[in-house]
């Protein structure tokens, strides 16, 4: 009996240990809030070259956008950037070109790309010119504007449309100043960029703009050892007054937690935000009605030894897509995605 009694206590004290374990730790990923979506890999040809992509929602279905840099034939600029489209769903088509764009220097440019009403597309992209970078729009008509005209000598790097439904892309662009700032350029009524607007300290981030008012998500660079060639970065997420002044700046992660890269959507209410964290992957989501703004951990993919770089998510009817690229610039680079359900990904 005392045998009995003693094993009773046992598995009495492993339950609520584990039970304290989950409770105290943010990252842990409750079986009820989890998901576990496939990672389907594209087969798309020479994806060894590629330096960037994007998800797109259309009005029927959800398109990916990928980019690949490459020395030009000949004449100058003497490098090129080929934007290329490729419907992913319902169902995945051939690619085709949206944008061949031409670039000064080598090194990968950042770049965001949007539908118009209209079918036609518009880009926002860095051209590099070494010490200084300008933001340069374009559509495919090859009418182009330059975003940082009022500013030649400062950088601008990671140049985002602000994420809102309906409306032609680049009314307003958010890019980073310097690597230390981020910033808002909006267009006048002559169509050409006006001053920028100072936002808060940061490297990178994407401004959300919902019927619950606006979001703006942010890295800021912390010290500490790149991953996969990925700065270290703190998430920090705040909402914005009417005119886009700062309110209360909270950390976004669990645990304040090293974060290499992100991409956030809103869906069904919800905002979702797939990150490369110092964990692997994880997908998060965190609720506009809320206060403060808390983000929960859904779902974690593989280890943090695995090669992902450059999420990208969006919302499409009732469903998440979300990508990634695998083993960036490698002989076995690919291109994997997924679709949660919404009924999944929002319980």
């Amino acid at each position: 009996m005392a045998g009995q009694r003693l094993t009773r206590m046992i598995a009495l004290i492993a339950i609520f240990l584990a039970g304290s374990i989950t409770a105290c730790c943010p990252w842990s990923t409750p079986m009820k809030n989890r998901i576990d979506p496939t990672l389907t890999p594209l087969e798309i040809e020479d994806a060894r070259t590629l330096s960037g992509i994007q998800l797109v929602a259309l009005d029927r279905g959800v398109a990916l956008i990928t980019s690949s840099q490459y020395p030009a034939a000949s004449g100058f600029p003497p490098y090129r950037m080929t934007l290329r489209k490729m419907i992913l769903a319902p169902a995945v088509s051939e690619p085709e070109v949206l944008f061949d764009i031409g670039l000064l220097l080598p090194s990968p440019a950042h770049w965001e790309a949007a539908p118009n009403p209209d079918g036609q597309w518009t880009v926002v992209y860095e051209y590099n010119g070494g010490a200084v970078n300008a933001l340069l729009l374009a559509d495919q008509s090859g009418d182009g504007k330059t975003v940082s005209n009022r500013y030649p000598f400062s950088s601008f790097h990671h140049p985002h449309f602000i994420r809102s439904t309906g409306g032609p892309a680049g009314k307003k662009v958010l890019a980073s100043k310097d690597k230390k700032e981020m910033v808002l350029f909006a267009r006048e009524p002559d169509g050409v960029f006006g001053d920028l607007q100072a936002l808060a300290d940061g490297v990178d981030g994407l401004l959300l703009e919902t019927p619950q008012g606006s979001l703006l998500v942010f890295k800021a660079l912390i010290p500490g050892s790149t991953k996969f060639d990925m700065l270290p970065c703190r998430l920090h997420v705040t909402r914005l007054t009417e005119n886009y002044g700062l309110q209360e700046v909270l950390p976004a992660l669990p645990e304040n937690a090293v974060c290499y890269d992100f991409d956030a959507c809103v869906h069904q209410g919800t905002v979702y935000m797939l990150a490369v964290t110092e964990r692997g992957v994880q997908l998060f989501k965190g609720s506009l009605e809320k206060e403060p703004l808390h983000f929960l951990s859904l779902w974690e993919i593989g280890t943090s030894d695995r090669h992902f770089t450059h999420p990208t998510i969006v919302s499409s009817g009732p469903a998440l897509y979300g990508a990634l690229i695998e083993n960036e610039m490698k002989a076995n680079a690919r291109v994997v995605y997924f679709k949660a359900p919404g009924e999944t990904a929002g319980r």
